[in-house]
């Protein structure tokens, strides 16, 4: 399994999209799937940010995921088909090289509590839980 990570560029936008629709159950803010439009909007304006940083997930020469840093924030998203097969533990394990290079100093997961297989892969790759998160919105 050769993994590797490509800059994500504009003519990726439509599978980034793709993967955020196929798995937004388990996002912070997004609970149904995103319109083409809103996704662009979203890309553009972090595509001009210098602590947004995003790469294609590449295994074998095809495209299996996508992967971005914003600010320290980690999101990996890999094809529902090929989770579970250790493409994200390889994955943070190029990440955390490319992030030092950046000059990150810290790597942090927000992970949803139903997300079990996400806080596996962290847990698993030495991040620690240093926190509980809770919200309300008020309406």
């Amino acid at each position: 399994m050769n993994i590797q990570l490509k800059k994500a560029l504009k003519s990726d936008w439509d599978f980034i999209l793709e993967l955020r629709n196929s798995d937004y159950q388990y996002f912070y803010e997004q609970n149904e799937p995103i319109p083409k439009d809103r996704h662009y909007e979203y890309m553009e304006k972090h595509s001009n940010d210098s602590n947004f940083h995003h790469w294609i997930i590449s295994m074998d020469d095809d495209d299996v995921g996508y992967v971005r840093i914003l600010d320290e924030d980690v999101g990996i998203m890999v094809k529902k088909e090929l989770q579970g097969k250790g493409i994200a533990s390889k994955v943070l394990a190029i990440l955390e090289n490319e992030a030092k290079n950046l000059g990150i100093k810290k790597l942090v997961a927000l992970v949803h509590p139903k997300n079990v297989g996400s806080e596996k892969i962290f847990q698993n790759n030495n991040f620690k839980l240093k926190m509980y998160l809770y919200e309300k919105t008020l309406d």
